[in-house]
């Protein structure tokens, strides 16, 4: 039961978007596009079910080294995005602030 509730935790973690101090938070910009997303799942499904009715070996070895290329590139391509969203958070921040601090340096 606990392990249900720190998993349900921890999913909507990914799921859920930081939330700005101010502001509402853009859910469509901290994702993956959805049909690249999609894509990945589609493609693991599919590729699952082959694998657990194909008894052919070198299909197996395969499958290790295509799975290892497409986990890389599904992360790298998640951390990219999320690496986007945050210079766009950080760039956003120094706006907003850029002018008070212009307003405190000229009363100085």
């Amino acid at each position: 039961m606990i392990a249900q509730t720190i998993f349900s935790y921890l999913m909507a973690a990914l799921v859920l978007p930081d939330f700005p101090p101010s502001g509402a938070a853009d859910m469509k910009a901290s994702h993956l596009p959805v049909r690249l997303n999609f894509g990945f799942h589609i493609f693991w499904i599919v590729i699952s079910a082959v694998a657990a009715f194909t008894q052919r070996e070198w299909f197996h070895e395969a499958l290790v080294l295509v799975a290892f290329v497409v986990n890389v590139l599904y992360i790298a391509l998640l951390f990219l995005r999320l690496q986007i969203v945050a210079d766009l958070a950080a760039q956003l921040v120094r706006h907003r602030r850029a002018p008070a601090q212009q307003r405190t340096m000229t009363l100085s």
